[in-house]
Protein backbone atom coordinates (compact mmCIF):
# COMPACT_ATOMS: atom_id res chain seq x y z
CA UNK A 1 0.00 0.00 0.00
CA UNK A 2 1.29 3.61 -0.91
CA UNK A 3 0.43 6.37 0.90
CA UNK A 4 0.15 10.14 0.05
CA UNK A 5 -0.67 12.53 2.36
CA UNK A 6 -2.37 16.11 1.59
CA UNK A 7 -4.10 18.98 3.49
CA UNK A 8 -7.81 17.40 2.21
CA UNK A 9 -6.68 14.03 2.84
CA UNK A 10 -4.58 10.94 2.27
CA UNK A 11 -3.51 9.36 -0.99
CA UNK A 12 -3.89 5.58 -0.52
CA UNK A 13 -3.64 2.83 -3.17
CA UNK A 14 -4.15 -0.77 -3.25
CA UNK A 15 -3.86 -3.10 -5.20
CA UNK A 16 -6.22 -6.80 -5.80
CA UNK A 17 -4.86 -9.51 -7.45
CA UNK A 18 -7.26 -11.61 -9.41
CA UNK A 19 -10.06 -10.50 -7.45
CA UNK A 20 -13.15 -13.11 -7.54
CA UNK A 21 -16.53 -11.10 -7.99
CA UNK A 22 -19.85 -12.10 -6.54
CA UNK A 23 -22.15 -10.88 -9.21
CA UNK A 24 -19.80 -8.82 -10.58
CA UNK A 25 -18.44 -7.03 -7.55
CA UNK A 26 -15.76 -7.10 -5.02
CA UNK A 27 -15.04 -4.52 -2.33
CA UNK A 28 -11.28 -3.09 -0.80
CA UNK A 29 -11.18 -1.84 2.33
CA UNK A 30 -9.07 0.96 3.74
CA UNK A 31 -8.65 0.16 7.37
CA UNK A 32 -7.15 2.53 9.46
CA UNK A 33 -9.08 5.31 7.73
CA UNK A 34 -12.47 6.53 8.31
CA UNK A 35 -13.82 7.58 5.34
CA UNK A 36 -12.93 7.65 1.34
CA UNK A 37 -14.03 11.02 -0.25
CA UNK A 38 -12.70 9.21 -3.71
CA UNK A 39 -12.13 6.48 -5.33
CA UNK A 40 -10.92 5.49 -8.68
CA UNK A 41 -10.15 1.99 -10.15
CA UNK A 42 -7.75 0.50 -12.63
CA UNK A 43 -7.22 -2.48 -14.31
CA UNK A 44 -6.51 -4.55 -17.47
CA UNK A 45 -9.37 -6.65 -18.86
CA UNK A 46 -8.78 -10.33 -20.09
CA UNK A 47 -6.80 -10.63 -23.41
CA UNK A 48 -10.18 -11.52 -25.05
CA UNK A 49 -11.01 -10.02 -28.47
CA UNK A 50 -14.94 -10.33 -27.70
CA UNK A 51 -15.67 -8.26 -24.57
CA UNK A 52 -15.43 -4.92 -23.29
CA UNK A 53 -15.04 -4.31 -19.62
CA UNK A 54 -16.11 -1.08 -17.53
CA UNK A 55 -15.91 -0.62 -13.61
CA UNK A 56 -17.85 1.80 -11.56
CA UNK A 57 -17.26 2.89 -7.75
CA UNK A 58 -19.69 2.99 -4.68
CA UNK A 59 -18.11 4.14 -1.41
CA UNK A 60 -19.59 3.80 1.95
CA UNK A 61 -17.52 4.91 4.91
CA UNK A 62 -13.82 3.20 4.02
CA UNK A 63 -14.97 0.62 1.54
CA UNK A 64 -14.97 1.36 -1.78
CA UNK A 65 -17.43 -1.13 -3.93
CA UNK A 66 -16.71 -2.04 -7.65
CA UNK A 67 -19.34 -3.25 -9.77
CA UNK A 68 -17.61 -4.90 -13.12
CA UNK A 69 -19.59 -5.48 -16.03
CA UNK A 70 -18.79 -6.43 -19.64
CA UNK A 71 -20.86 -6.20 -23.31
CA UNK A 72 -20.04 -8.23 -26.47
CA UNK A 73 -18.72 -6.41 -28.83
CA UNK A 74 -19.37 -8.92 -32.05
CA UNK A 75 -22.71 -8.19 -30.72
CA UNK A 76 -25.11 -5.32 -32.17
CA UNK A 77 -26.66 -3.38 -30.30
CA UNK A 78 -24.19 -3.50 -27.15
CA UNK A 79 -25.55 -4.55 -24.32
CA UNK A 80 -23.86 -4.61 -20.36
CA UNK A 81 -24.04 -7.41 -17.99
CA UNK A 82 -22.66 -7.92 -14.97
CA UNK A 83 -19.09 -9.66 -15.09
CA UNK A 84 -19.15 -13.21 -14.43
CA UNK A 85 -17.77 -14.25 -10.87
CA UNK A 86 -13.97 -15.60 -12.59
CA UNK A 87 -13.96 -13.25 -15.59
CA UNK A 88 -11.01 -10.95 -13.71
CA UNK A 89 -9.44 -13.69 -11.62
CA UNK A 90 -6.61 -13.45 -13.51
CA UNK A 91 -6.05 -9.62 -13.61
CA UNK A 92 -4.52 -7.03 -11.16
CA UNK A 93 -7.21 -4.38 -10.11
CA UNK A 94 -6.02 -0.97 -8.22
CA UNK A 95 -7.60 1.26 -6.48
CA UNK A 96 -6.60 4.86 -5.83
CA UNK A 97 -8.55 6.72 -2.98
CA UNK A 98 -8.59 9.86 -1.24
CA UNK A 99 -9.20 9.03 2.80
CA UNK A 100 -9.52 11.21 5.56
Amino acid sequence: MATVTRQEGTIVMKTNSGPTLSSGTTTVTFGGYEKVLQAAVFFEGPNDNTYAYEATTALGTNIVTITFKKTDVTAAPASWSLAGDNDLNAEDIVVVADCI
